[in-house]
């Protein structure tokens, strides 16, 4: 994300913030990069913080982006759609099952393919993408729709 930040169309950057939560292996390349290219007042780093926090942080930002290459289904979009966010994220796995032209876009995980979105950002109806993404995890997603959906699962192998 950060790698199309720094190539994005830079009269929409100005207007464009991002936070990565958590931390990882990978977060101090990152930092550099954000540094290098001048991205530090687009970019923000929470570093790890508590589950419910992590709520709390999704439910002020507008778009959630995970540019993952190997998924199974992410919980971390989950969290986003009950949030109430648009999603951005890659066709891999089982993404599309989470995210689809009606709670956000799915694009190949590329750089390339991330930057013409991201310097599309003010053309698209945000707000009406995350209300879906509510929506949807009301629908498919809450802990008690999945708890009987692997109850019932589980229940069928057994009574094979």
């Amino acid at each position: 994300v950060v790698e199309a930040m720094a190539l994005m169309d830079k009269t929409i950057l100005k207007d464009v913030h991002f936070t990565i939560i958590g931390s990882g292996e990978n977060l101090d390349p990152i930092k550099e990069f954000v540094k290098k290219h001048d991205l530090l007042q687009n970019v923000s780093f929470t570093g790890n913080v508590p589950n419910p926090e992590v709520h709390k942080i999704l439910c002020e930002e507008n778009i959630f982006i995970l540019m993952s290459e190997n998924e199974g289904l992410p919980i971390a979009i989950l969290e986003a759609m009950r949030a109430g966010l648009a999603i951005i994220s890659t066709r891999v796995a089982g993404i599309p099952e989470q995210v689809n032209e009606t709670n956000g876009i799915l694009l190949n995980p590329s750089v390339e393919e991330l930057i013409p979105i991201l310097n599309d950002l003010p053309n698209h109806d945000w707000t009406l993408l995350g209300e879906n993404s509510r929506k949807r995890y009301e629908q498919e997603f809450t802990f008690e729709l999945m708890r009987k959906r692997y109850a019932d699962m589980f229940e069928s192998v057994v009574n094979q």
